[in-house]
């Protein structure tokens, strides 16, 4: 009986060591590469961020054709300006997101 419990704490205590040098080298890992770690999830949150921004510049531009559509029963949006300052809005997130997927790419 007592060979089955010391067993039991001999494989306790192995896990015990295999545990904490795993946490060991995690704690390292992160320890040395803290700045890149911290950088990569800054430009992820910076073009999820984008992205939700670009999604709401979307509905706005949805809502502003249907609106047109709806009251002027307008089709073309060719000179309306209103269209293109929205469509400019859109534009300029466009290439805000893949610049810094580009700059992302770039310092790995």
């Amino acid at each position: 009986m007592n060979s089955i419990i010391d067993q039991y704490i001999l494989v306790m205590q192995n896990l015990a060591k295999r545990i904490k040098r795993k946490i060991l080298i995690f704690s390292r890992f992160f320890k040395n590469n803290k700045n890149e770690i911290s950088s990569n999830l800054y430009d992820k949150f910076e073009i999820e961020k984008s992205k939700l921004e670009l999604k709401k510049q979307y509905m706005k531009l949805g809502r502003y054709v249907h609106k047109k559509k709806q009251n002027n029963n307008m089709y073309d949006f060719t000179y309306d300006d209103g269209y293109m300052e929205i469509n400019a809005e859109i534009e300029k997130i466009i290439d805000f997101i893949n610049s810094l997927r580009i700059q992302k790419t770039n310092n790995k």
